[in-house]
């Protein structure tokens, strides 16, 4: 799962009408079929196909390594073993399975500050830690705002008063409390500090400034702080560099050393003892320079495609992302939960399919299975796929996404027999009424709503693949065991896996995808979400 945090979004209420006409549906001799293939869905079939995601010689699967082509090949055989088609034209006549993603890696030169006088340089004093903002990395100007940044868990729309910040930099101190380490694994308190300072930030960055140098108590020298090592020479990857997202801009982590050096210098030094004095205007010279080294990516999703029968033009998705951190001082990050938990499911029900097919108890719609690749990079994959889909998102029904199923968090140590549900009701009054008949009807999990209220600062709504179908009108749900203390560590390995939990999991996601591939009326989407970029 992605460990960045987009904006929140506002939940919905359900419908008790749609849950109670969801109930009287009766049972047809296609739904009683799902219990004849879900054993498919077994411990040992897990197992044996995310014994050979986790293998050392995959290298940890990160998008644009030959592990993660390893892991993609591995895949499309699964594919092409249960008779599922290729979709991708070849423009020689033929169908692959590969989904070329044209992903570019970029990582940030020597970059240079000048502030009068004074010559700062990245990575020693300053690094980029925004993405998508790359195209305005060079700015000139004649003047720039310094104020103090009190506290990072609420929306600060008083921070710089008044002014108008559209087009200014802002060389902003944060003076949130010291936590005890950041470290490259984003560990929970590193984690937790970046959200707040993300919603800290939120006010501040709907006003348009150029650029914020942020001065954080958290990373006070930034190269002797693990969190430097987490960015700094560290490779980012999208569509294209010259390019930014709407609304985005460049943030810079400024070490406290180079910042204290620029106040000693401007005689600005009362800016952070009197609260009176800041925000300061300081009308002189700024120039920033921040050069990227550019190249291409080999990277692909994989897509193996089920025909259904007479609903066919109707397409279910059933989604995991096969890749995740690499390997890194000589460490690999094995990702068995994240998220060769759910790549391991996702093939496993497509057996469990194939096999119903083969004794002509195939589905009525047709099924993608769609295997994502940079879902760690910033949902690449599938934000490709939902901006060029090979079977119109007017017609798919809903995306089922599995995204770790195998472990157990540590709010359900006394209880494991659970799994988060995440957007089920946030874009269809039908679909979390169907996922809870399903449930009660097959798998008797405690379907926990946690994740969704408005409130939860996680926001995994937003955090894997599911969210780019969803943002075109996609209805969504999202299977997710939380985090637990191994969530982007070289200990995430397939030896603390709950195959018993795993498999339970991952076959009330069958049953789920065997309703809605075989029922008589798709999920009706009939509410609307604020999406923000």
């Amino acid at each position: 799962m992605n460990s960045r945090f987009p904006s929140l979004l506002l939940l919905g209420g359900f419908l008790v009408s749609g849950t109670l006409a969801c109930a009287q549906t009766p049972l047809s001799e296609k739904d009683n079929m799902a219990e004849r293939y879900a054993p498919i869905i077994s411990p040992i079939a897990l197992k044996t196909k995310l014994a050979v995601l986790t293998a050392d010689s995959l290298e940890g699967r990160e998008t644009g390594t030959e592990g993660a082509r390893k892991a993609a090949q591995y895949i499309a055989s699964i594919f092409k073993r249960d008779g599922l088609s290729p979709l991708v034209n070849q423009g020689d006549g033929t169908k692959s399975y590969f989904l070329p993603i044209p992903l570019k890696q970029w990582v940030t030169d020597k970059g240079t500050l000048t502030i009068q006088n004074l010559e700062f340089t990245s990575p020693s004093d300053f690094i980029p830690v925004s993405r998508g903002a790359r195209a305005k990395m060079d700015i000139s100007m004649e003047n720039f705002l310094i104020g103090v940044h009190q506290a990072s868990d609420s929306a600060h729309a008083q921070d710089f008063g008044t002014l108008d910040l559209k087009d200014k930099v802002l060389i902003l101190f944060d003076k949130t409390p010291q936590i005890q380490e950041l470290s490259f694994s984003r560990n929970a308190e590193l984690y937790n500090y970046l959200l707040k300072l993300n919603a800290g930030l939120k006010s501040l960055i709907a006003r348009k400034p150029k650029a914020i140098f942020l001065v954080s108590s958290q990373v006070a020298n930034l190269n002797q702080n693990s969190f430097y090592n987490l960015y700094a020479g560290t490779p980012t990857m999208g569509f294209d560099p010259s390019e930014s997202r709407p609304g985005a801009l460049p943030i810079f982590l400024f070490s406290q050393d180079a910042a204290t050096r620029m106040l000693q210098s401007l005689n600005m030094n009362d800016v952070l003892t009197d609260p009176a004095k800041s925000p300061v205007q300081a009308n002189i010279p700024f120039h920033l320079h921040v050069p990227l080294k550019v190249d291409n990516v080999s990277a692909s999703d994989v897509l193996g495609f089920m025909e259904g029968t007479d609903l066919k033009n109707e397409v279910l998705v059933i989604s995991a992302h096969y890749d995740h951190l690499g390997k890194h001082n000589g460490q690999i990050y094995h990702g068995a939960d994240d998220d060769g938990s759910g790549s391991a499911s996702m093939m496993t029900l497509a057996d469990a399919f194939a096999q119903a097919k083969k004794k002509g108890h195939g589905p009525r719609r047709s099924i993608l299975f769609l295997a994502n690749v940079g879902e760690e990079k910033g949902l690449l994959g599938s934000d490709f796929y939902s901006k060029h889909p090979l079977l119109p998102l007017s017609q798919t029904i809903t995306d089922l996404n599995v995204d770790m199923i195998g472990r157990i968090d540590q709010a359900h140590v006394a209880d494991s027999n659970y799994v988060y549900v995440i957007g089920s009701g946030k874009l269809s009054s039908d679909l979390q009424s169907i996922s809870e008949q399903v449930n009660d009807r097959y798998s008797h999990l405690k379907l926990d709503y946690t994740y969704d209220s408005p409130t939860d600062p996680n926001r995994f709504y937003y955090r894997s693949d599911h969210y780019n179908f969803a943002r075109y009108g996609v209805p969504i749900i999202f299977y997710f065991n939380g985090v637990h203390e191994d969530y982007h560590q070289p200990t995430d390995v397939i030896e603390k896996i709950n195959f018993g939990i795993y498999s339970k999991r991952a076959q009330l996601v069958f049953f789920t995808a065997w309703d809605l591939a075989n029922r008589n009326i798709k999920p009706k989407v009939d509410r609307k979400s604020d999406f923000e970029n």
